[in-house]
């Protein structure tokens, strides 16, 4: 990827989950993220530029070049929106990430924009979650990470068993 060989692991049998972890993480800090769902399927956990097994690019870093980065527009909103599977967002609640942005991007992915209704067949595929009491220095620490990750995968809304409709479609095509 531009150049780079991305460090990464394979883990389980199945169908695909790719794990992106937060910078400065490498995949034995994330281990245990990775264990209970490798049961039930194959996962990739990767490890970004410059951290744990991935090498660092040979571009000069200094604060002329971090600067020119920073005012580049990252803007992929219109890429994100487009995505039609189901993506799992978890932060910190004292993250680097405001609220606010979290937010924007829950609901680029369609979260939180309609009500669900009553029994719940019009909730997004995607789904966020905020773990109170960390930051992003602590938050690798989490027990409740590798909880919230097993519930988005056994969900059959996000993960409709093989052949199977969604559960929001199954639900809104039973006439009573």
């Amino acid at each position: 990827m531009n150049s780079i060989k991305l460090y990464h692991e394979v883990y389980g049998q199945g169908e695909t989950l790719v794990l992106i972890p937060g910078r400065l993480t490498t995949i034995g800090e994330i281990e245990r993220w990775v264990q209970g769902p490798a049961k039930t399927r194959p996962m990739i956990a990767v490890e970004m530029q410059g951290h744990g097994r991935t090498a660092d690019t040979d571009r000069p870093m200094s604060f002329a070049t971090m600067g020119k980065l920073m005012t580049e527009d990252y803007d992929w909103s219109a890429e994100i929106a487009r995505l039609v599977i189901p993506v799992l967002l978890v932060f910190a609640d004292n993250d680097s990430v405001s609220q606010k942005h979290i937010a924007e991007f829950f609901a680029l992915l369609g979260g939180g924009l309609k009500e669900p209704g009553w029994l719940n067949t019009q909730l997004s595929k995607s789904r966020l979650a905020v773990v109170p009491g960390y930051s992003h220095y602590n938050f690798i620490a989490s027990a409740e990470v590798p909880q919230i990750v097993s519930r988005f995968l056994a969900d059959p809304l996000t993960n409709p068993p093989t052949g199977a409709a969604p559960a929001s479609r199954a639900a809104s095509d039973v006439k009573s």
